[in-house]
């Protein structure tokens, strides 16, 4: 009867030592603007992710729509290899495109109720725009794993069940406002906050080029928008 208790005591004391904890990150992010004096209206569209850990990709695909000329999402994460609709919601064509040196596309011109997509394989933040409509700007981040949140207005976020092990916490907002911090996970749910600086102004994200390098030119279509397109459309 000893020896099986002692038995049941060390494969006990064995799974203990083996356990593997998990736990919370969870905080405010503030923003401020660009002179780092001002703190934003609202500190939502900022992303908080951690580095180290990988995750498969989701067969689910992440949707980046075109509604009121705007993307539907302004700020869009999603893990190495998924692939993200480009849906028109909208009555007017749009042409969505990104210039980024690692996954460059053009969708083309294409009508309500249809749909492109693009398949996003290398880590980092991505722009993208319409070349017809000039202030419709999103950005698509492409993180390795799943443990990441977004700000709400209040800046507020959380990263839940993240496996015990010491860890970058890297934060940036839309703005160009970045940080990153060292933690440790273990059992015991974190608390971190974060202050971060605006690098642009949303005058200076809106002056872009379209697709072909060249300046965005105003005209009236006649459809009920004002809309902006390139020189040679």
């Amino acid at each position: 009867m000893n020896k099986l208790k002692n038995i049941t005591i060390f494969y006990f004391l064995f799974s203990i030592s083996f356990q593997v904890f998990s736990a919370n990150i969870s905080g405010t992010v503030i923003v401020y603007k660009k002179n780092g004096n001002t703190p934003l209206k609202s500190f939502e569209n900022a992303i908080i992710y951690i580095d180290g850990l990988t995750s498969s990709s989701p067969t689910t695909r992440p949707i980046l729509g075109q509604k009121n000329k705007q993307f539907t999402s302004r700020l869009l994460p999603v893990i190495k290899g998924q692939t993200v609709n480009f849906p028109n919601f909208d009555r007017v064509q749009h042409n969505v495109f990104s210039t980024n040196k690692l996954n460059p596309f053009d969708l083309g011109r294409y009508k309500k109720k249809k749909s492109k997509s693009v398949q996003f394989n290398n880590l980092g933040q991505q722009k993208i725009y319409c070349n017809i409509h000039q202030k419709m700007i999103a950005d698509i981040i492409i993180l390795e794993n799943k443990y990441f949140s977004m700000t709400d207005k209040t800046g507020q976020y959380k990263i839940q069940n993240i496996p015990e092990g010491t860890y970058t916490v890297n934060v940036w907002h839309i703005y160009g406002g970045s940080t990153k911090q060292k933690i440790t996970v273990s059992n015991k749910n974190l608390i971190q906050n974060f202050k971060i600086t605006s690098t642009k102004i949303v005058r200076e994200i809106k002056k872009h080029k379209n697709k072909r390098g060249r300046k965005y030119k105003q005209s009236y279509s006649g459809d009920g928008y004002n809309n902006s397109h390139y020189e040679d459309w």
